[in-house]
């Protein structure tokens, strides 16, 4: 009875067996010993394939993904021994991710800047996935700030005023160099910075498909205090947290990952693989 429950298990779920990547079946080893459970074996072997074949998994630190239940998808799929904890009872949904019910719940994701051997200045990339649309504003998504009043020196995503100005500060010593955004977040949002050798800093901020460019002159390194999901993390205080209807399936740090491609306005490149293969990984997921 137990061997029919688990080919079928298998074969409904995605099961891989033996065809399954390394980093899949470490993930899914450290998952179990922790008490939780991966059901979508073959999709994460098939997003974690994409991203190995392109170059892109070996670059980031971290890669919190949602599954079937809250204990496995805060195992960092990067370095499985690190697990990602909960401050007072951040929401998780099945296949969907987290969200943040009110003041003070996010998720803690066991990295700084002194801890990160991939995001190091003055180059790096950080990102989210939304699997259900964020349309409020004034929420912090993912961050490591040094205060509420200065967000400089700081890792995060998030949104501020006027209404539509989206903002994303990485190594930034200066005022925010980008807004104009859609006022509601939907799929894929990213952002990467990295020093060209003409010497100029640049920043580029993805909203799903779309791709926006700005500059900055100079840089400082991020605050050193845990990043906090859901939220930012200001000298070991939570800021405040996204509490509407959005949820994030996913979650990402490290290097510098490149987004340029035919066309400028429009993702392309590394970034273009990375957000086909998230959207693909919870559209499948989806369906089970």
């Amino acid at each position: 009875m137990n061997n029919v429950f688990t080919l079928r298990h298998q074969l409904d779920l995605g099961g891989g067996g033996s065809l399954l990547l390394p980093e899949t079946k470490a993930y899914i080893a450290a998952v179990k010993a922790e008490g939780g459970e991966i059901l979508y074996e073959k999709q994460v072997n098939e997003l974690l394939k994409t991203l190995k074949t392109n170059g892109i998994l070996q670059k980031l630190d971290f890669l919190y993904l949602a599954n079937y239940e809250g204990i496995g998808s805060r195992v960092n799929i990067i370095s499985p021994s690190v697990m990602a904890s909960i401050i007072t009872g951040i929401s998780f949904s099945s296949k969907k991710g987290w969200q943040s019910p009110g003041v003070g719940q996010c998720l803690n994701l066991g990295y700084k800047r002194s801890t990160m051997t991939k995001l190091v200045a003055p180059k790096g990339s950080i990102g989210v996935f939304f699997t259900e649309t964020q349309s409020d504003k004034g929420r912090i998504f993912m961050g490591a700030m040094r205060s509420a009043s200065s967000p400089r020196n700081s890792l995060l995503l998030y949104r501020a005023s006027p209404a539509t100005r989206i903002v994303a500060e990485l190594y930034r010593d200066a005022e925010n160099a980008i807004a104009g955004m859609a006022a509601s977040s939907n799929g894929y949002f990213a952002f990467s910075h990295h020093e060209p050798s003409s010497g100029v800093y640049a920043h580029q901020l993805y909203m799903d498909t779309v791709r926006h460019a700005a500059n900055n002159t100079s840089y400082t390194s991020i605050h050193d205090v845990n990043i906090y999901g859901c939220a930012a993390n200001i000298n070991g205080v939570v800021s405040t947290p996204m509490t509407t209807t959005g949820r994030i399936g996913c979650f990402y740090a490290g290097d510098y990952i490149d987004g340029l491609g035919a066309d400028p306005a429009v993702i392309g490149g590394e970034h273009a693989i990375f957000r086909s293969a998230l959207a693909k990984y919870f559209t499948d997921i989806a369906e089970l």
